[in-house]
């Protein structure tokens, strides 16, 4: 994000510290970021499209603080953690925006993290996989992770969300996603 859509999250993450993200509005935002809404939707299509970019700009910090992360599991770890910092903002959004749209923010989220995986398998040299078993592999991490985020949101992230990643990658050892590599 730039210097203009950083100023407009922020703005945006203040709101709803004490608002309700279904009572929050374009002018709203603009107003407490010192902009106009022609410059908010310069910059975004609405406040799920603001929503989403936010949850990828905190995913990408994430990756960028872990240039060359050891597992999906540190990822997954650092994003949690940057969830529960965030704990009634979160709420608020989880509870106020429709659900297949909080699914697609997830998706987005899934993408990025499969994506993760996929190189550290292929870096590690943990795993030789062709590209179809490279898509079904995806595919099928995506509907994990969406899977078990929906539940933990719907939850609200009522069981730790690590320690059980931490646990079902040690009983189904999947390869390349822990520290420690299988021999």
């Amino acid at each position: 994000m730039n210097k203009t859509e950083r100023r407009i999250a922020e703005a945006f993450l203040d709101i709803l510290e004490t608002k309700s993200y279904k009572d929050v509005t374009v002018k709203d935002i603009a107003d407490k970021a010192g902009v106009n809404r022609n410059t908010f939707y310069y910059y975004f299509d609405n406040t799920t499209d603001l929503t989403g970019r936010i949850f990828q700009s905190d995913l990408n910090r994430i990756i960028r603080q872990n240039v060359s992360p050891q597992s999906l599991e540190e990822c997954l770890t650092q994003y949690v953690k940057n969830v529960e910092a965030r704990g009634q903002v979160i709420d608020h959004i989880y509870n106020s925006i429709d659900k297949d749209e909080f699914t697609q923010i997830l998706i987005g989220f899934a993408d990025d993290a499969v994506t993760l995986l996929v190189k550290r398998m292929e870096t590690t040299g943990t795993e030789n996989l062709n590209d179809d078993e490279k898509a079904a592999l995806g595919r099928f991490m995506k509907s994990v992770i969406v899977g078990t985020m929906v539940i933990w949101f719907a939850s609200g992230r009522s069981f730790d969300l690590v320690e059980d990643n931490r646990l079902l990658q040690n009983v189904l050892d999947f390869p390349g996603l822990t520290k420690e590599t299988k021999e």
